[in-house]
Order: C-alpha cells, then structure tokens, then sequence
C-alpha cells in the first residue's frame, strides 16, 4: 500500500487549530463561532498544499481573534458553491454567521494576518 507524500509527512496539529469540516458542519462552526475564516480548498491543488502551513501558522497565532476552519471544495461542493468559490484555495472571513470577505489564490502570510486583523481586530 502506498502512502501519498503528503500525509506520510504531516504532522499532527495542535488543539485548537484549524478544524476540517464538512458540509454537514458548516452552520453549525459558523453558529458557535462569532468570527471566523474558513479555507476551500482542494485536495489535489498546489497552491492549496503551498498554503496549508501558512494558514495553520496564522490560525494559531490568530486563534483569539477567529475561529479557523477548512472545507475541501470537491468532495465537500455544497458550501462552495453556496458561497460561490471559483477557486483554490479561497478564504472566507464570517462574522455572526455572515460572509464579510473573501480572498482568492495563493498568499503570503503577512498578506493572510493583515486582512485577520482588518477584519477581526
């Protein structure tokens, strides 16, 4: 059996941390959290790969400030299309429950701080 890189390397996160949702879960992360962002991204996209340690360290150092999440957009379609994402990975900043922003592609950390703290304090 093989084993894909990536998970072969991935170490576990933190509590606490970026929680994977589905879509099931999607309202209700959005209703125990008042500020949150979450991430679609898909399983198979580089930039998303690229991001995922980025978005991990700026959910960790922004954990007062907003609840982190991620949602893979192909097997989980119904919140991305209900939030009409066109593309991986796409960051969604909610406040009591409604989308306020949202950011496209691939970022530099500073760049993913900057707009949690435009947004969130």
């Amino acid at each position: 059996m093989t084993v894909s890189i990536w998970k072969r390397f991935k170490k576990e996160k933190p509590e606490g941390s970026v929680k994977e949702l589905t879509d099931a879960e999607f309202d209700a992360f959005l209703a125990e959290n008042k500020r949150a962002v979450v991430e679609v991204y898909l399983g198979t996209c580089f930039h998303c790969k690229r991001m995922e340690p980025i978005y991990d360290r700026v959910a960790e150092a922004s954990s007062m400030k907003a609840a982190f999440a991620r949602i893979e957009g192909r097997t989980q379609p119904k919140t991305a299309r209900r939030y009409e994402v066109s593309s991986a990975p796409t960051f969604l900043f909610f406040k009591d429950g409604a989308k306020v922003a949202s950011l496209e592609g691939e970022l530099l950390q500073m760049e993913l701080e900057h707009h949690v703290a435009i947004h969130f304090g």
